[in-house]
């Protein structure tokens, strides 16, 4: 760890105590629907082409007591819902409901009565017309901090439905006696179908679904192919985010209200190797009660905090200039000047070349402190101290030439497009100091001359990497339309609309459709 501990005054970075999320995700009214509308859509594909589905169930009449065996029940036509409604019901509930369907399903069936002393085969055919269905999910957090989907309630209502037996062989006569029971029984038997595959198609997939978002890794989103031996500030940023993740576990339940649920999320930035948790936490985050968009992102400055803080103390924040490392463009201002030196080089105001002359130097720059990220309501800022330590490469030797300090402020610009979000970095204050020097030519006025080489050379090579940004975690899964970033004290609120990519769902619900048991 470098410079003074990075644990000190860290109240001003998060709180002392936990409870409050790094990452607040709103799903509003608006947003939900537009996730209604394709789910039902691509449902509807799905169940019109459902087939293979088995149950059995027990019948009992007097003198006579069975089991039948539905056997490739398959839909023949489906016409769905006139209606469709989704609402959330506070303080934990999303109620979803389908009105007025129709369906037709065909099945084998094989009876056994008075214990398998008579048995019969056939085949059934029939249709519901009318059938409603709502569902009552629940959103609920487990101690993993994982986010999971309950179903404690759903109910069908039917309006008709009427199901003809064709049975075979000797003892057919006899079943068509029992078609009214087998009508009833058979009435209740489909909802409860229904039901229960719906419930066990969100059960079972919610926690995968919410599992691959509950950890953000950022090393897969960054593109390492082109980095060169010279390519130093593309190192820099490679090194910084290798094995680093954001931990978007749920540190309490949604909060659902009548017009959106929102998520509360840790929020925290580390590494994968990181065994000590960041020392501080979010701060309270005053966000408004908008619900004007489909979705709305609230991060708070101790997400980057968090990261700054685990870079700081894995040494990842520390950086070396010299020729093997900067560009070709600027290897001459690490050169040894003197005099006449061009004024456009870094180092013109140090004179060393008497003492060594045709000579390269490096820098290298250790921070003395963590840096402190902060939202101040107009704009993001990050407040810099870092040691500076020079050397002069001469004869094969390294000769240190001096040791001075910076400290500076960088304001960050966030910016935000339909699939990405990216920044930029622009020095807006920097003072360096001398502290002391081993060869002559160096004094704290001339020193001065280092300014430029942050805010010519580093700032500028930093911001250039940073603008490719890093896409969203659903790309290709979800469209943002029109996202606006808005900074307000403590934290940067995303407001979005979006479009769902359907081929990309229906895949997925493809997927989960073939794991559920018939």
């Amino acid at each position: 760890m470098n410079g003074e501990s990075s644990r000190e005054n860290q109240t001003k970075r998060g709180n002392s105590f936990t409870g409050n999320p790094g990452l607040r995700i709103r799903l509003t009214k608006k947003g939900i629907n537009q996730l209604k509308n394709v789910g039902v859509k691509l449902l509807n594909e799905k169940i019109s082409h459902l087939s293979g589905y088995s149950t059995d169930y027990p019948f009992s009449q007097p003198g006579l007591e069975g089991h039948v065996y539905l056997k490739d029940v398959r839909v023949l036509r489906f016409t769905p819902a006139q209606i469709s409604v989704v609402n959330f019901l506070p303080p934990k509930f999303i109620v979803f409901g389908l009105e007025n369907m129709a369906i037709s399903l065909a099945a084998n069936f094989h009876g056994t009565a008075q214990h398998n002393l008579f048995k019969v085969d056939g085949n059934v055919e029939g249709t519901i017309n009318g059938l409603t269905i709502a569902l009552t999910s629940e959103l609920q957090t487990t101690r993993e901090g994982n986010l999971i989907v309950k179903v404690p309630n759903c109910s069908t209502i039917i309006n008709h439905s009427h199901f003809n037996l064709r049975p075979e062989g000797l003892l057919g006569p006899v079943v068509k006696i029992f078609e009214g029971h087998i009508n009833d029984v058979v009435r209740q038997r489909i909802p409860i179908m229904f039901c229960s595959k719906l419930q066990q198609l969100i059960e079972k997939n919610s926690p995968r679904l919410f599992e691959k978002l509950s950890k953000t890794t950022f090393e897969d989103k960054f593109d390492s192919s082109t980095i060169s031996e010279t390519e130093m500030m593309q190192k820099f940023i490679a090194d910084l985010i290798h094995g680093l993740y954001m931990d978007n576990s749920h540190i309490h339940s949604p909060i659902v209200t009548y017009d959106y649920f929102e998520t509360q999320q840790r929020g925290e930035i580390r590494y994968d190797t990181d065994y000590i948790p960041t020392p501080f936490y979010p701060k309270f985050m005053n966000v408004p009660v908008a619900s004007d968009r489909m979705l709305y992102l609230f991060g708070s400055d101790y997400l980057f905090n968090s990261m700054l803080f685990h870079a700081y103390e894995r040494n990842k924040l520390t950086l070396m200039l010299d020729n093997s490392n900067v560009p070709p463009l600027y290897r001459r201002a690490l050169d040894t000047s003197c005099g006449g030196a061009p004024s456009s080089d870094l180092l013109a105001g140090i004179c060393i070349a008497t003492t060594f002359p045709n000579s390269t130097t490096s820098f290298l720059l250790v921070p003395h402190t963590m840096p402190d990220f902060s939202f101040n309501g107009e704009s993001a800022a990050v407040g810099l101290e870092t040691r500076i330590l020079s050397y002069v490469h001469s004869s094969g030797r390294r000769h240190q030439m001096m040791v001075a300090s910076a400290e500076g402020q960088a304001d960050v610009l966030l910016h935000v497009d339909q699939e990405r979000m990216w920044g930029e970095i622009k020095l807006n204050k920097l003072g360096v100091h001398l502290h002391r020097a081993s060869v002559a030519g160096i004094d704290p006025e001339s020193v001065e001359q280092l300014s430029p080489l942050a805010k010519t050379f580093i700032g500028p090579q930093l911001s250039s990497k940073l603008q490719k940004g890093m896409p969203f975690p659903l790309k290709g899964q979800v469209k943002l339309l029109d996202p606006r970033l808005r900074i307000d004290e403590g934290y940067v609120e995303l407001a979005t609309d979006f479009i769902l990519n359907e081929d990309v769902l229906r895949e997925k619900i493809n997927e989960a459709f073939s794991k559920l048991e018939f």
